[in-house]
């Protein structure tokens, strides 16, 4: 989620936003749960740029997926992830959202430095294994707000990757 949406130097925002102007906001996220999780992607965009901004999207994922991520853009995601974990456990709230999260969904609870140990210890591989996993038509859902129905959106998503 870093690499493709989470800040202004990730891939989506470079790339629907900055290059090409498609999208005011764009980002991704994921959530995971004890037996399940989601990864997602959201873009604010003109109905007129719908297709293409999604066509740029499943491109980056598509270079997710092929190419491997050069090593200096995952180390700079790794300080990025841990730089905001790092800002979120200053509050009492965020302390508590951080230990309470794990409490809940993980069968261990783990202290920031573990955590840290862990996103360090992602390589290259695993995330283009990851991508090959995750990235995939089968998995993928659509949501469009404010559209309707268009074919050419289902199309591409549908005939992303199986």
């Amino acid at each position: 989620a870093s690499i493709l949406g989470m800040g202004l130097s990730s891939r989506l925002f470079q790339e629907v936003r900055t290059k090409r102007g498609l999208a005011y906001a764009v980002s991704a996220h994921h959530n995971s749960f004890k037996d399940t999780g989601v990864f997602s992607i959201y873009a604010g965009v003109l109905k007129e740029k719908a297709d293409e901004a999604l066509d740029a999207i499943l491109a980056e994922l598509k270079k997710l997926k092929e190419a491997e991520i050069p090593s200096e853009e995952l180390e700079r995601n790794k300080r990025h992830i841990k730089g905001l974990t790092a800002l979120s456990l200053e509050s009492n709230s965020g302390l508590a959202s951080f230990f309470v999260g794990q409490s809940l969904i993980e069968d261990e609870v783990l202290t920031y430095e573990e955590k840290c140990r862990l996103v360090d210890a992602v390589t290259v591989s695993d995330i283009k294994r990851l991508a090959n996993e995750l990235f995939l038509a089968s998995h993928a859902n659509l949501a469009v707000v404010g559209i309707g129905e268009d074919e050419k959106l289902m199309e591409l998503v549908t005939g992303f990757s199986s």
